[in-house]
């Protein structure tokens, strides 16, 4: 009749404010679609926050008996909202619960996102890409047992089971980089993965605690993944001499030296010999597998783990920290030479698990926040917090100092010198940043500088995160996007709004239950998390300040704002202060 056809191609796009800014929802980008005729057409959100809808017609389909006439026409719209935000923010900034929620849709779960082989722990290439789940190598394992493990029986939970499975260890104990090669990309050995294999499994059992998990076998060798956990921290112990207090990394091509290969995820850089961030590791896995190995029964082997912790923590403070430039350095190697590039990432990572006095902590922070200036640095002040949403990685240019460029990675020569394809500020690894990172700041500030020091940083997040949901991927003077990490192959982003429930709630398991203690900003007043997987239960727990004693009432839990609890293995509250 005279009705006009349905659009042949469109694009939805969400927005806070009917005012904008307004952002594209990737999965529901159709450049070509079949006509429906007098069909509904349903386009799921998935979790999607939104206080608007647009639709962009981009192409429209010729009018019947009209040739060269073109039109259009969607006969009404509805928009359902079933899904159930996993986060509530009441805080006197009214888009927290959306940006919490969105954050967690795009980077946790990704569940809004187009992925290669329809598989979410497979990034995408442009122009479509997004965040991820997670990757099956074995350096993303314990970041994705912090993203999973908390969401009870889930898809995801499982398919990380399954990587943790088959992730090989070496006869003597070395764990493998990813189910095909010993070594990163068949470059370089990763000693680091040593630490994050038993942190992942404890994670993930402590959360769940399913016995089958342990339990489960490789399929190459059908030894346990408690077995595999079990001699991979042996092999910190003894074969990294982790007795003495410091793993070292041995062997010419991981001594830290200027012919050396990396030792973990930042590969751009030489970590070798004894690494400030592959000990900071090392001593986060004692406190985390000692509550594995005390909630199977294993106390002394718990004890002697924990038992290690306050040797490691002396020698990390005598070892890699600069008096000169008041924080961390990055490595020492075998020459005795320590490398400090002012490295963000180093330092919030130490400050996240601990492991600075409180005056070395303050330290740390003033220069992160600029109220200290370290005068040899490239990068100063504000502007170490250039791109908003994270630090840079590091705050010294490295071309700079005692040299080490051009660095030679597994991707071939690297150039740092102005001009270069990693010159300071087009790499993420040289001046560049890497979004994960603003997780562990977001905990160090919540240790060593309290909640009003977290909400500076969580405010920086939520204004870049308003300007375009970071879907950003510049191009260096090179061309090539490696500019920053956020999306693609970036799941650790994910991380951030999992901070909302480890960092916020303050909820993480321990040998005997759920440690609970929550670390609201002033200006909150409440926060809900509808659903904690614990234990084969699902559990709701409310913060308010209008709460002053703790309550539960079959799987809901309501706490006040302030004050530490236990939730035990069976249900019961626990009150610790």
């Amino acid at each position: 009749g005279d009705s006009m056809p349905f659009p042949s191609g469109f694009r939805l796009h969400s927005a806070l404010s009917v005012d904008g800014p307004w952002y594209p929802v990737v999965s529901a980008h159709f450049d070509f679609f079949p006509d429906p005729e007098n069909n509904e057409v349903w386009i799921p959100l998935r979790g999607l926050n939104a206080a608007a809808l647009r639709i962009g017609v981009t192409r429209m389909r010729t009018l019947e008996n009209e040739a060269g006439h073109y039109g259009w026409e969607i006969g009404s719209v509805e928009v359902k909202g079933k899904t159930p935000h996993p986060f509530t923010v009441k805080s006197n900034e009214p888009t927290d619960t959306a940006t919490w929620n969105n954050l967690w849709w795009n980077f946790g779960l990704a569940v809004n996102e187009v992925h290669q082989r329809f598989d979410p722990w497979w990034e995408t290439d442009r122009p479509l890409e997004g965040g991820m789940v997670c990757i099956g190598s074995c350096e993303w394992l314990h970041w994705g047992s912090l993203k999973l493990s908390w969401l009870g029986d889930h898809p995801q939970s499982r398919r990380l089971e399954q990587f943790i499975a088959g992730n090989p260890v070496d006869e003597d104990g070395m764990v493998w980089a990813a189910p095909n090669s010993s070594k990163h990309l068949g470059h370089s050995v990763h000693f680091v993965n040593n630490a994050i294999y038993p942190m992942a499994v404890a994670q993930h059992y402590l959360m769940q605690r399913n016995p089958a998990f342990l339990d489960k076998t490789d399929p190459r060798t059908g030894e346990s993944i408690l077995s595999k956990a079990r001699r991979a921290m042996d092999y910190q112990l003894n074969q990294l001499e982790g007795r003495s207090g410091l793993v070292r990394f041995t062997g010419p091509e991981h001594d830290g030296t200027a012919t050396s290969k990396g030792t973990n995820y930042w590969d751009f850089w030489l970590f070798g010999n004894h690494s400030a961030y592959g000990n900071a590791f090392f001593y986060e896995s004692l406190r985390l597998f000692a509550e594995l190995e005390e909630a199977l029964g294993n106390n002394e082997r718990a004890d002697e783990l924990r038992s290690l912790r306050p040797l490691v923590r002396k020698r990390y403070n005598e070892t890699f920290w600069s008096e000169e430039t008041g924080r961390y350095v990055g490595w020492v190697c075998v020459e005795g030479v320590a490398y400090d590039y002012g490295f963000p990432f180093v330092n919030t990572k130490a400050l996240a698990f601990g492991l600075p006095t409180a005056e070395m902590g303050n330290s740390v922070l003033d220069w992160l926040r600029g109220k200290r200036l370290v005068e040899s640095d490239t990068s100063q002040g504000e502007d170490i917090y250039h791109f908003g949403f994270a630090a840079r990685t590091n705050t010294l240019d490295a071309r700079v100092g005692d040299p080490i460029g051009p660095v030679n990675t597994w991707n071939g020569a690297l150039n740092v010198n102005p001009g270069g394809n990693a010159a300071f500020g087009h790499n993420n690894q040289n001046g560049g940043s890497i979004f994960y990172v603003s997780y562990y700041d977001l905990h160090g500030r919540r240790n060593y500088g309290g909640t009003e020091v977290v909400k500076e940083l969580w405010e920086k997040i939520r204004a870049e995160f308003h300007i375009d949901q970071l879907r950003r991927i510049p191009a260096n003077n090179q061309g090539v996007s490696h500019v920053l990490g956020i999306l693609r192959e970036f799941p650790e982003s994910g991380l951030i709004p999992f901070y909302l429930v480890d960092g916020m709630a303050g909820i993480r398991p321990v040998a005997n239950g759920l440690h609970i203690e929550p670390a609201l900003p002033e200006s909150w007043d409440g926060l809900r998390i509808a659903s904690i997987g614990f234990a084969g239960e699902s559990y709701e727990i409310l913060f308010s300040r209008d709460f002053s004693q703790p309550q539960i009432e079959g799987k809901t839990l309501r706490l006040p704002t302030e004050g530490r609890w236990l939730l035990t293995l069976e249900g019961k509250l626990q009150n610790l202060n």
